[in-house]
């Protein structure tokens, strides 16, 4: 049997080591329950997202002469980049205002760039035996390593299921920005917002589906239409911080 390009174990296993660090370290100084509890969940679709990458890439489809199954992990992938805005919402809302940006860029670069690195190294021989072609490994060479091969649809050909940390390279490069303008609008235009970052994507994959269902693909691993689900995930724990004063005054 053959199996897809994408089958290569070292992918699955350093993208499920950054995403299980990445929610053990996510928590508040405090040890707040809440967002303990919503790491956890996070560890959740973390199992789901690389189950379901190994069943479909190391099981053998078509024709097999024993049973295959198939994990459903597309929900967990939108679950995870909600539950990443919001976790970092709450997280860097409850500390200084004062924080400075490259702080906060320092922190998730040395999180996310050594294991990344290294996972892309340990991925580099599959990347060459099954590229799919010189213009594929190439910009796969230039783009992987600088965390931009999930922004211009090419060069994802390195290690495929590293395209998540290059995605959420790109919305923690935009979080600062979030946190201190877009998040500071008055409730009802952050509502506004949320409901058009569900709406505006949705419209996206309508028109793709409808121009070229076989390419639907190429818009899960698009780092633009992620970003709106981070940014609804961040919207939401802002409007959250702001409501939890009135529910512990309607508790008492």
């Amino acid at each position: 049997k053959k199996f897809p390009i994408a089958c290569d174990p070292w992918s699955h296993i350093w993208t499920s080591t950054k995403i299980f660090q990445s929610a053990r370290q996510m928590s508040t100084p405090s040890r707040r329950p809440d967002l303990d509890t919503l790491s956890g969940l996070r560890g959740v679709c973390a199992l789901a997202i690389v189950a379901g990458h190994t069943l479909s890439d190391f099981i053998p489809t078509g024709g097999a002469s024993w049973p295959t199954f198939c994990i459903e992990y597309f929900q967990a992938v939108t679950l995870f980049f909600l539950l990443s805005g919001f976790t970092l919402t709450a997280v860097y809302s409850a500390r200084d205002e004062a924080s400075s940006a490259a702080d906060f860029y320092g922190k998730r670069f040395a999180r996310i760039a050594p294991t990344y690195w290294f996972g892309l190294l340990l991925a580099l021989p599959s990347a060459i035996v099954y590229s799919g072609g010189t213009f594929v490994l190439v910009t796969s060479l230039v783009l992987s390593p600088l965390f931009l091969q999930s922004i211009p649809m090419v060069g994802n050909g390195w290690s495929p299921p590293l395209w998540q940390i290059s995605a959420f390279a790109m919305c923690y490069a935009l979080f600062p920005l979030l946190s201190r303008r877009f998040l500071k609008a008055s409730s009802a235009r952050l509502a506004w917002a949320a409901l058009a970052c569900y709406v505006g994507p949705l419209v996206l994959v309508v028109v793709w589906m409808a121009l070229d269902v076989q390419m639907i693909g190429s818009l899960h691993v698009w780092a633009p239409i992620r970003f709106p689900q981070f940014v609804i995930g961040a919207i939401l724990g802002e409007l959250g911080r702001r409501s939890a004063p009135l529910a512990r005054e309607l508790l008492v």
